[in-house]
């Protein structure tokens, strides 16, 4: 079995909500290692640490975290 094929069987087994969200996901891509995180505009001050170095990028950090999972 190909895997178009195995990935049909599965198409036909989802849920309506299940199908809405797959479809987004293969229109939107799903290759991570593709799209690195970007670092959101932070207010005035907020890029630096109490030390003066620059304060490193949270939400980066929790894809990386989260993609270990």
């Amino acid at each position: 079995m190909t895997t178009k094929e195995r990935l049909h069987k599965r198409v036909d087994e989802l849920s309506e909500s299940e199908a809405e969200c797959a479809q987004i996901v293969i229109e939107h891509g799903t290759n991570e290692s593709e799209t690195e995180p970007e670092l959101a505009p932070l207010p005035e001050g907020w890029g630096r640490l109490p030390s003066g170095g620059p304060a490193p990028n949270w939400v980066a950090g929790l894809d990386e975290v989260r993609r270990g999972r």
